[in-house]
């Protein structure tokens, strides 16, 4: 999945990171800032924005962290990664505005991407996660905050790379490096990926992405 808006212009497309098409998906959800796809090749596309989608995605890894956690056999690190993930969301300010709506390009926001994309295949798969913004003069009172994670396991091992995060300000632009993973060669994996953008303080200044597959309920 890659989110991104361009001159306060939001545009969603589902794929790969060279552009190309996503498979068709049902939408499975679209509400309370939060829109769900679940694409014919059994990845969940999920993309939340603003202050609602916020409080769900904080609201989802919560409950994914307390369900591995009570697990009798819990996988050690893809708990570890959950919680990093809930760790960094409790920490950022973000304000109510209209619901549903990001406000991110009146939050100083000209431009951002958001990467956060799976590759399962019959013997290896990957995950890869990154994301950017531009902000024009003169510049905004409101620092941007970046992160990306991604997750690869399967029965041949797990790589679990550190997140990728980072605060900013002023205009100019800005990203943080790629954060990818990869397993195999083994049929069943369990790959996610994961960013969000924080325009920090500013009213619906949240946007996040996250690509999560499980090839045989891993």
């Amino acid at each position: 999945m890659i989110k991104q808006l361009s001159l306060s212009v939001l545009a969603v497309s589902m794929g790969v990171l060279s552009g190309c098409g996503a498979p068709a998906g049902e939408l499975t959800a679209a509400r309370n800032g939060v829109s769900e796809t679940r694409g014919e090749d059994g990845v969940l596309r999920r993309t939340s924005t603003g202050h609602a989608g916020y409080l769900a995605d904080l609201a989802y890894f919560r409950q994914e962290l307390r369900e591995l956690e009570a697990s009798p056999n819990p996988n050690r690190e893809l708990a570890a990664g959950m919680a990093d993930i809930v760790a960094h969301l409790e920490q950022l300010k973000v304000e109510p505005g209209v619901p549903g709506q990001s406000s991110l390009s009146t939050c100083g926001a000209s431009g951002y991407s958001l990467a956060a994309n799976v590759y399962p295949g019959f013997a290896y798969g990957g995950s890869e996660a990154g994301a950017g913004y531009v902000e024009f003069g003169p510049p905004s009172p409101w620092s941007k905050t970046l992160y990306a994670r991604a997750y690869a396991a399967s029965g041949v091992g797990t790589d679990y790379p550190p997140a990728s995060s980072g605060t900013f300000s002023g205009a100019g632009t800005f990203s943080i490096p790629t954060v990818s993973a990869s397993t195999g060669p083994d049929f069943c994996q369990r790959l996610w990926a994961y960013s969000w953008i924080n325009a920090n303080n500013c009213p619906d200044g949240f946007d996040s992405a996250w690509d999560d597959v499980d090839t045989c309920d891993f």
